[in-house]
């Protein structure tokens, strides 16, 4: 996608596949969310440098995936300006964690702390199971890692993503849609991924919204006590390491203003992208004759405009 012509093609190609019926309608924020995904993380990586030894084997830097760091990528996908202006109090351990996806897979379970890592090291982000709980996305993040020992599960984090499409600014659920249930309890239902304390990013698309706007907001939440944490306090469970940092950021609308790794993009390229996200399959391009499409037009409700 770092040549803008393909790009192109392809959002024709896939603006035609919804209307065809190839695509399924249901999932078509999703299929732009993940486009957007996909185009912050070629805009971070363009000019990345790679080794000297993979070099001499011949290999040319667009060929060759190396991880980023959280705050890279989100400022690819978000600005400077946006990053420094609203998204606060991050988490410097977060921010500092890496980043590697170059595709979506779908997946049949929700994925642990184990899959999570093997996820990673495939370059790979998932497409979460049909009626999973708050989350649609899920982009395997390593936190506190140097590259001089093996990838420890325990450093596994996350971002959680949750796709909108409503053609107003907030669900019906807001905030909670963007918040608690965007957060690791609600996700794994209560049992959190091997006791996985580390900090992790909820990030909520809301990509119908009329007007673009950028959100954050900054959780501290705690794991359900167990028997013998019943009679603590708040402040005894967090010297006891169990405080676990929730950073909520929401993106509203599709814009270029909100989403800077579409500067490049030109004006028609953005129209298809918001054409996806209302696209439907039309039934009179599935005939092939026309005196099948003359039936369809006749089983047509008639509609009354101004």
């Amino acid at each position: 996608m770092k040549d803008q012509n393909v790009l192109r093609k392809l959002l024709h190609f896939l603006l035609d596949a919804l209307h065809t019926g190839y695509i399924e309608p249901g999932y078509r924020g999703e299929l732009v969310a993940r486009l957007l995904l996909m185009i912050a993380w070629d805009h971070a990586t363009r000019d990345r440098d790679i080794s000297p030894h993979l070099g001499n084997l011949g290999y040319s830097k667009e060929f060759v995936s190396r991880p980023i760091r959280v705050k890279e990528f989100l400022i690819s996908l978000f600005g400077q300006e946006n990053y420094d202006e609203h998204i606060q109090s991050f988490p410097q351990k977060l921010a500092n964690g890496l980043l590697a996806f170059t595709h979506f897979i779908p997946v049949t379970y929700t994925p642990n702390q184990t899959q999570l890592r093997t996820l990673f090291i495939r370059f790979a982000a998932v497409i979460c199971k049909r009626n999973q709980a708050g989350v649609d996305l899920i982009i395997p993040v390593l936190l506190d890692w140097d590259g001089s020992s093996p990838i420890s599960v325990d450093s596994m984090s996350y971002f959680l993503i949750q796709v909108k499409n409503w053609s107003k600014v907030y669900d019906a659920h807001w905030p909670s849609s963007a918040t608690s249930k965007l957060s690791r309890e609600f996700v794994y239902k209560g049992k959190t991924t091997e006791e996985n304390q580390n900090p992790y990013l909820s990030l909520y698309l809301q990509l119908g919204a009329p007007e673009p706007a950028l959100e954050s907001f900054y959780i501290e939440s705690f794991p359900a006590f167990n028997t013998k944490l019943q009679k603590k306090t708040r402040l005894e469970a967090e010297k006891a390491g169990k405080a676990k940092a929730q950073y909520c950021l929401s993106g509203l609308g599709l814009d270029k203003i909100l989403y800077r790794c579409l500067d490049k993009l030109s004006d028609d390229d953005i129209s298809i992208l918001k054409q996806l996200l209302c696209a439907w399959p039309d039934p009179l391009n599935l005939a092939k004759h026309e005196n099948v499409k003359s039936l369809l037009r006749s089983m047509m409700p008639l509609v009354y405009e101004k």
